[in-house]
């Protein structure tokens, strides 16, 4: 709001500066005489710093909290960087020079001994005001529109059981937090005790709606109705897009480096209506297919979206999801691009994050939810931590959901349902 306030100042000081020019001659007030046009261009220089100095300020502010692009390297994040300190340094000296000056105007009438200044000589002294105003504003300029993303909610996840009774917890998808449109629900697993996993999610069906597995450790063992399978281990992940139907069936179980640790999420993705009655289709991606990259001080792999020139394996997703596995250490900041009106997630699976414009911290365990914005910022919390980033554009239609279907109307549910016992639904 106070960026309406620059104009009016601007022209004020212009006003000022013009009546300096155009008027002249002394003006006595009491006993002491003023310098007419002399004050008044001090008037307009101390106008001019304080715009200059603010501009610059609110810059180092914004460039702080957002962060210069990363794209934005070399003599370019240079120069932006420098024309801040040229804002403030020049606003600063030019305030000092209005006070100065009015002090001249007043010694100047009062025999001490200093001239007034010219109409020239005032024309030559508010070039390089107006240029430290100019220099001060770029950076602003520069990140018009690129806000950093607060952090709206924060759910811990709870302890639940699915499947055939397997133990994990979620927190996306129950009561706490039903969805955030595209995304419909986050599970992790993680456990060394097979008592916890090896029953598994035997055969089921899913109509919709997508699947996203996403293994730290251990692996999951897959198959479907359409002829897939396989084993996701460690660092690997698998989308699925169910599409008009498919039957399939996963199941933990240790990795093949030994230990029986199994350490995954699934993340649900809704489908918009015009791609619910797609064929069935599969993105199986070893560990070795995601890019791996060291961004901002951070450790970060790319599942799917864009990062630092590069962009992660999964293609052809209706939400233009982004899915990034970031850690980041004490004292290092990464700050992710994202469209404005994308929905943004972030599910802390290690130590802290500080998150957001506010430097939320959010302990492992539990999904912020960040509002609309361009940058997202994920700081290392005291000893560091790690997460996933999960982001998408919202779909923005009704949603009917039981179990394993997610359709747009209650009629298509029941359809589903009909489908499925009449053993239609998985025709591929």
């Amino acid at each position: 709001r106070w960026l309406f306030w620059y104009p009016g100042l601007f022209l004020m000081a212009t006003g000022l500066i013009a009546g300096g020019v155009l008027l002249g001659g002394p003006l006595t007030l009491g006993r002491i005489t003023f310098d007419v046009h002399t004050l008044l261009f001090a008037a307009a220089a101390v106008l001019i710093g304080f715009q200059a100095v603010s501009f610059a300020l609110l810059s180092k502010f914004f460039a702080i909290h957002a962060g210069l692009r990363r794209a934005d390297a070399g003599f370019e994040r240079w120069f932006r960087l420098l024309t801040l300190e040229v804002g403030l340094i020049g606003g600063g000296l030019l305030i000092l020079t209005g006070l100065a000056l009015s002090v001249s105007a007043v010694w100047s009438w009062s025999g001490h001994g200093f001239g007034g200044l010219q109409p020239s000589e005032m024309l030559r002294l508010v070039i390089p005001g107006v240029l430290s105003l100019v220099l001060g504003c770029q950076p602003a300029r520069v990140g018009k529109g690129r806000t950093v993303r607060a952090v709206t909610q924060v759910v811990a996840a709870s302890a639940s059981r699915d499947g055939a009774g397997v133990a994990l917890r979620r927190c996306l998808g129950g009561r706490a937090l039903p969805m955030v449109d595209p995304f419909l629900l986050l599970d992790e697993i993680h456990s060394a005790d097979p008592a916890d996993y090896q029953a598994g999610f035997p055969t089921h069906p899913h109509r919709g709606f997508e699947t996203v597995s996403y293994l730290l450790r251990g692996g999951f063992r897959h198959r479907d109705s359409v002829g897939n399978s396989g084993f996701i281990v460690d660092g690997g992940a698998q989308w699925m897009t169910a599409g008009r139907g498919i039957l399939h069936e996963e199941m933990p179980a240790p990795g093949p480096g030994g230990g029986t640790e199994v350490w995954g999420l699934q993340l649900w993705v809704n489908l918009p209506a015009a791609r619910k009655w797609d064929r069935p289709r599969y993105q199986d991606l070893g560990a070795s297919a995601v890019p791996e990259l060291d961004v901002d001080g951070a450790r970060v792999r790319l599942v799917a979206g864009a990062l630092g020139g590069q962009r992660g394996p999964v293609d052809g997703i209706a939400t233009g999801p982004t899915l990034l596995d970031a850690t980041v250490p004490a004292g290092a900041t990464l700050r992710h691009d994202l469209p404005g009106t994308d929905s943004a997630l972030v599910y802390v699976l290690e130590g802290a994050l500080a998150l957001g414009a506010e430097a939320r911290l959010v302990a492992a365990g539990s999904l912020a939810v960040f509002g609309p914005g361009q940058v997202a910022v994920l700081g290392g919390g005291p000893a560091g931590g790690r997460a996933l980033l999960i982001a998408g554009a919202p779909i923005g239609e009704p949603v009917a959901r039981r179990g394993p279907f997610v359709m747009n109307t209650a009629a298509e549910l029941e359809q589903a349902f009909a489908d499925y016992r009449s053993g239609r639904l998985a025709g591929g």
